[in-house]
């Protein structure tokens, strides 16, 4: 299938002027081609039409058609100007609602065409000259004096068109004139005001005449930035003229239309064949038809053409036939989309040798072909098409960015989407797709070594750089076979460095040498020595003796002799180099050679190069180490890889910086055991110089009372200064050997004497890092040590001029480690109180002998401590209690004076807790300062206490009894009673417990309790007698639903509606028998939990009834009686009157017969219906009733004062009456009073 077989091309090659539109033939011809979309159709009908339209409106004015070259700006103004000329031609226009919308102006208009060339006469001159040509030719002379001889141009302007229709009246004159901004672009400053003043002239008189103006331009006037020095003109122009563009969109429906129109059925084939490739570019689903629309051009390729401004007469729809017409007659490719993109525009520019004149394109082409030659030359076939035509396409975009050497390109994405690149794949997938072209992209990049082609981090993408135009490869090549061997051996020092992850900065300057750190295994800390880069003779004098020494020898400089081995050196040596390796470090050596001597981007490219052979160097040495790298320890030189056996270290994945760590550790291990032989082991840690005086005040706040962290832990249990007992931590000295050689060497002094800081730790030397003399210990770990002695007492510290004890611990815990460390010497702390702290042992209940054994001093503290906090808090509460006054049936029960005594009681006691608090440490034990008498009175309020605490739970325990009877004295009627049997019972219970002998007595709350329980039943009883006589039984319930079926009581709620009835004595009736209510189901039981009914809710004080629920229902049911025997006689009364029973004839079947019977007999035989009551209310509709209120009716008889006489008590209620009545008929009135 080829594309010929898909598109009926129409080409569109020839250049519209819009003079040529004078002729009549080829005036019908542009208008018969013009293909209108829609979006043009409303830009016609809704911008164009109105400014040019002769009928006056506010939108009259001169009009600018605006449009770069090829977009079909000339051939719209020849077909607004052929309209307007010649009304015949309207048949031709192709959109039907433009040619009716054109009708207005359809033959209205003379036209003068106009097209402006190479000139230096001013635009008004030329304007003026085409107009007295044109209106000359049709017969009217008009004459226009040069500008320096009138005033304005605006009344000339105005002459001439009231001359023009002196002789063609109703018709309106048209200027329309072409290629106007490249005349504006040619004027100077002062030239170009002129102008622009004279298109502002222009534009008022076209909306006070008949004259219209058109004018086209390449690109807006009003925004482009070359006019921006005559700012305030335009402005001023714009204020009278409109502006249309012809956009992106208007050329894309030209090209689907015109130059490429589908039949239906070629459309349906394309969208098949597209959609194979759907799934492989983001949008083209949902724009599908427009790629079908435009097919075989890629919508990009338009969108991208509107954005190349660099190239001023470029023609859109000339380019696409030239493209279509190469096609045509080939094949659609099915394995790929074969859709021509914006790439291709850029094969057009360089096929024209006229833009090489242009020196933007001109730089963008040499820097292309550069590139795409290298390309073409070096890149596999299989990614060659690819890369060329992203090649195409950069360059291309490099032309839409204004500034050649802004970073904006387009992502791989975009890449991918816009130009439907194709690539073999193994799967039809998108992102697979993705990948391939960032692989294309990497690879033009890497063929050419970053040359041309750039990336922007920030958005991903790439560009055509065109600054990157050096050879780095080549002059890194020539920099690499000149370095001599010392040279080279830096750099690959240099390289390890990098390698091992070695800072910039040297432990001394001017030496290559790093202090590190090596884990020791089995102690959970590090060894810290130094990695040297280089013989031992290169070593400083000056650098502190540590633990080891790693050396990396040299690869080309002669190394010196090792005639004496040390054991805690190591060297390192690279033995057998392979070529590659050899040649990636020169080339890495003359990267670095040249990024010290290039500056900006080629700095940056030397640098970037350097890291890429630095990936090489690392991936052959972490591949080879085992195998090319050598160990010397001792006298003997093994391979890398003989170590790893014997010591089985084979984790590969790991670093060479951690692998040579690892295999240091394991090949000095026993130089660290004999070096430091009763050095502590730190169990599930891997500690660090850097991390050790951290962990050192962790530990020391956790012996404070602080977080027991990971750190403290392992620190305290490595110095054997912590233990678990019972799964709690347990602080101890005695076990500690670091804290025993403490207490030793304090021993041996006399009683006065003090033991300084550097009998504990060497002091400093320029060779030699401060350590413990005994154990090699971090001075760090010591002070850890000799804090846990301060908090055990058995020491005190002197720092900075103050003494520390134990009581000082908290402060010493807020140091930092390095602070404290400068300590100036220790000293034994005074003895501690042994027989006070013996009797407050005993006096609580612990073992007095504790205080005998100092080893059992940690535990006394802690269980003491536990002990006061369990107290103290019971003691709070209490003391609360008496504060807030305890209470029992809502009265105090103990008296002001024992408060009083209780409160003193208690805080001695408290005190005392207090005091016992702060001895949370054996240290803290020599504080303890009460004489034995003073703690045996203190121990008093204990017993206070517990009294107190026995009396609160007693009373506690009855709390629910008494909530429960408060609640039931607020229901019983208040004369009931059991009122007065709940009174005695308070009073009994309160002389009980205000009785101090009483109080104490074990049985307290069994009377308590049994009295209060007699009372709840005693109240159950009585309210449920109570609910028994205000409420129905189910007896009782059965007989009063039985009353809603009487059918007396069915009379009255249907006979209510009878007008003259007295519906409130039914109201009455429902009331009562809605305060009737029911409640079968309350038990005893229920009354044990609550007090009043939880069914119904029954209170007996709201709910008072003189007669019981049965003897209301039984007056209920002889009420209903009367008032429906009432009802009836009253009914039966006046439906008996005269005039009632001559409306009662009038009435219709059955309801006058069902009425007379009730008549004749006094009772209804059926059921009396609704229907039934509105035929009594129509015979009875002639009477009126008048209701009065009981109370209106007392208050008017009685009101006036009381007593009066009869004539006075008549006149009151005639008066009433009347005000009542009013002029209603007499006869027909009916009185109720509702009572």
């Amino acid at each position: 299938m080829k594309y010929s077989d898909l598109v009926q091309f129409e080409p569109v090659e020839n250049v519209v002027h819009v003079r040529e539109a004078d002729d009549h033939r080829i005036a019908e011809k542009l208008v018969r081609t013009y293909v209108i979309s829609d979006r043009m159709a409303d830009v016609i009908l809704l911008r164009i039409l109105p400014t040019i339209s002769l009928e006056r409106s506010e939108d009259n004015g001169g009009l600018f058609i605006v449009g770069y070259y090829g977009t079909g700006k000339s051939h719209l103004m020849a077909l607004i100007s052929a309209i307007a000329e010649h009304a015949e031609l309207l048949s031709e226009v192709t959109h039907p609602a433009v040619q009716q919308g054109l009708q207005p102006i359809a033959g209205r208009f003379s036209v003068i065409r106009q097209e402006i060339g190479n000139s230096a006469m001013t635009l008004r001159d030329i304007v003026l000259q085409y107009l007295q040509e044109g209106l000359a030719r049709m017969g009217v002379e008009v004459h226009f004096p040069p500008m320096n001889q009138v005033p304005n141009t605006k009344d000339l302007l105005q002459n001439a068109i009231h001359a023009f229709q002196a002789k063609y009246p109703r018709q309106g004159l048209l200027i329309v004139i072409d290629e106007l901004l490249d005349y504006l672009q040619g004027r100077n400053e002062r030239e170009l005001i002129h102008d622009l003043s004279f298109l502002r002239e222009i534009g008022e008189i076209c909306s006070t005449t008949d004259l219209r103006f058109i004018a086209g331009l390449q690109e807006s006037l009003f925004d482009s930035p070359r006019f921006q020095f005559a700012a305030d003109s335009i402005r001023r122009v714009r204020d009278r003229y409109q502006q249309v563009r012809i956009v992106r969109e208007d050329v894309a429906f030209v090209v689907s239309r015109r130059l490429l129109a589908k039949y239906e059925k070629q459309r349906q084939q394309i969208r098949t064949y597209l959609q194979k490739f759907t799934p492989l570019y983001d949008s083209m689903a949902e724009r599908l038809e427009d790629f079908v629309a435009l097919f075989p051009i890629h919508p990009a390729y338009l969108e991208m053409f509107e954005r190349v401004t660099v190239i001023e007469k470029r023609q859109a729809l000339k380019a696409v036939s030239h493209e279509i017409r190469q096609i045509l007659q080939q094949e659609v490719p099915e394995d790929r989309p074969g859709l021509i993109s914006f790439d291709a525009f850029w094969r057009l520019i360089l096929e024209d040798p006229s833009y090489r004149a242009i020196p933007e394109i001109r730089e963008v082409m040499d820097k292309s072909q550069v590139l795409e030659e290298r390309v073409r030359n070096a890149l596999s076939p299989i990614y060659r098409d690819a890369a060329i035509r992203i090649i195409h396409s950069l360059s291309l975009h490099r032309l839409t960015t204004g500034d050649l050497r802004v970073p904006i390109g387009l992502t791989p994405r975009e890449l991918r989407d816009r130009l439907c690149l194709y690539l073999p794949i193994p799967e039809t997938d998108a992102t697979f797709l993705l990948t391939s072209v960032e692989n294309v992209l990497q690879e033009i990049s890497r063929t050419v070594s970053g040359q041309f082609l750039s990336r922007n981090p920030e958005n991903d993408q790439y560009y055509l750089d065109l600054d990157k135009d050096i050879d780095f490869d080549a002059q890194i090549e020539q920099r690499a076979a000149v370095l001599d061997p010392d040279t080279l051996d830096r750099y690959y020092f240099d390289a390890l460095r990098r390698l091992l992850e070695l800072s910039d900065s040297t432990y001394r300057t001017g030496f290559r040498i790093w202090q590190v750190e090596i884990p020791w295994q089995g102690h959970g800390i590090t060894r810290d020595g130094y990695i040297f880069l280089g013989t031992r003779d290169e070593l400083s004098t000056t650098h502190p003796e540590r633990d080891f020494y790693i050396h990396f020898l040299h690869l080309f400089k002669t190394n010196g002799k090792n005639d004496q081995p040390r054991s805690d050196e190591i060297f390192f040596v690279l033995e057998s180099p392979q070529e590659d390796f050899l040649r990636s470090l020169r080339l890495y050596a003359g990267a670095r050679e040249m990024s010290t001597i290039s500056s900006g981007s080629n700095k940056m490219q030397y640098e970037k190069k350097a890291e890429n052979h630095l990936r090489d160097l690392s991936r052959w040495i972490r591949e080879y180490f085992d195998k090319a790298f050598s160990i010397r320890y001792g006298a003997v030189s093994r391979r890398v890889a003989d170590y790893k056996g014997e010591y089985r270290l084979f984790r590969q994945e790991i670093n060479l910086r951690d692998q040579i760590y690892q295999l240091a550790s394991a090949i000095l291990q026993p130089v660290f055991d004999q070096k430091y032989p009763e050095y502590p082991s730190f169990v599930g840690m891997q500690l660090t110089l850097k991390s050790l005086p951290e962990a050192a005040e962790w530990a020391i706040r956790a012996m404070t009372g602080g977080s027991m962290n990971i750190q403290a832990q392992s620190i305290l249990e490595g110095l054997d200064l912590l233990r678990k007992e019972n799964n709690k931590p347990v602080f101890t000295v005695l076990e500690s050997r670091y804290a025993r050689a403490v207490l030793n060497k304090l021993d041996t002094l006399p009683p006065a004497q003090v033991l300084n800081r550097k009998d504990l730790i060497a002091p400093p030397d320029p060779r030699h890092e401060e350590r413990e003399v005994q154990f090699g210990l971090e001075p760090e770990l010591l002070m850890v040590v000799l804090a846990a002695l301060l908090r055990q007492g058995a020491i005190t510290i002197n720092w900075m001029g103050k003494t520390f004890t134990s009581d000082d611990l908290n402060e010493v815990a807020r140091l930092k480690i390095e602070d404290f460390m400068q300590f100036s010497a220790i000293s034994r702390p005074k003895p501690i109180p042994e027989k006070a702290l013996k009797a407050l042992l005993q006096g609580l209940g612990f073992p007095p002998e504790w205080v005998d054994y100092s080893e059992q001093h940690e535990r006394m503290v802690q269980e003491l401590n536990q002990f006061a906090n369990e107290e103290l808090q019971r003691l709070v509460m209490v003391m609360d209690g008496l504060r807030d006054g305890l209470q029992y049936w809502g009265e105090p029960v103990l008296s002001s004076d024992e408060i009083q005594s209780y409160r003193k009681s208690l805080d001695n006691y408290k005190n005392l807790l207090e005091m016992i608090q702060r001895l949370n440490t054996p240290g803290r034990l020599q504080q303890f300062s009460l004489e034995v008498g003073e703690v045996q009175a203190q121990l008093k309020g204990r017993d206070t206490l517990k009294v107190l605490i026995m009396l609160r739970d007693v009373l506690q325990s009855v709390q629910s009894h008494l909530q429960y009877i408060t609640r039931a004295d607020l229901h019983l009627p208040e004369h009931h009673p059991w009122h007065l049997e709940a009174q005695r019972l308070r009073n009994e219970h309160l002389t009980w417990l205000r009785n101090p002998q009483q109080r104490a007595d074990p049985s307290l709350y069994s009377r308590l309790n049994g009295g209060l329980s007699n009372l709840r039943s005693s109240y159950a009883q009585a309210y449920l007698n109570l609910h028994a006589r205000a409420r129905l039984d189910r007896l009782g319930d059965e007989r009063k639903q039985k009353l809603t079926q009487n059918p007396h009581w069915r009379h009255l709620l249907t006979l209510q509606e009878v007008i003259i009835l007295p519906n409130s004595e039914l109201t009455r009736l429902q009331k009562e028998f809605s305060e009737l209510r029911s409640c079968p189901n309350l038990t005893l039981e229920d009354l044990s939990k609550y007090t009043e009914c939880p069914h119904c809710g029954f209170d007996p004080r709201s709910e008072m009834f003189s007669f019981s629920a049965v003897e209301r229902l039984e007056k209920l049911e002889e009420n209903l009686n009367l008032v429906h025997s009432k009802w009836i006689a009253r009914l039966r009364e006046e439906l008996q009157k005269p005039e009632v029973a001559e409306n009662i004839t009038l009435l219709k079947s059955p309801y006058r017969e069902q009425i007379k019977e009730f008549v004749e007999k006094g009772e209804f035989t059926s059921p009396v219906s609704r229907n039934l009551v509105e035929a009594i209310n129509d015979a009875l509709r002639g009477l009126d009733k008048v209701v009065l209120e009981g109370s209106d009716f007392l208050i008017a008889l009685t009101q006036p004062g009381m007593p009066c006489t009869i004539e006075e008590l008549y006149q009151r209620l005639k008066t009433l009456l009347d005000k009542k009545i009013g002029d209603k008929d007499l006869t027909k009135v009916r009185i109720e009073i509702d009572w």
